[in-house]
């Protein structure tokens, strides 16, 4: 589909500051930067891709590709996210504890 090598570097780039983030921020800022961060590269990709430029790599054309590639991909992308979310919940839910939790007091 031809995005620029550019484009690849930032969005790893934003990939470790997000991860960063996620460690030391507050969760709210956290979430904040990961819908500026889907919100930005979503729109930079389709304004990447509506361009034609010339390149070395097969391009395919928008007539070729069909219109519901967009929904393909977008459904993809969300069934990805429902995949991490269970596994995300499992292991959670299957690991130990990172927090000791409150002991309750017997009244004596």
């Amino acid at each position: 589909m031809g995005l620029p090598r550019g484009y690849w570097w930032a969005m790893a780039a934003d990939w470790l500051l997000l991860g960063v983030l996620g460690s030391l921020a507050s969760p709210w800022v956290a979430a904040g930067a990961t819908l500026a961060f889907g919100m930005g590269h979503a729109t930079l990709a389709s304004r990447l891709l509506g361009r034609r430029r010339r390149t070395d790599r097969v391009q395919v054309s928008r007539t070729v590709a069909g219109r519901r590639l967009p929904l393909v991909v977008v459904g993809m992308l969300l069934g990805l996210v429902a995949v991490t979310v269970a596994a995300a919940l499992a292991l959670d839910a299957d690991g130990p504890s990172t927090q000791e939790r409150p002991r309750r007091r017997l009244p004596r």
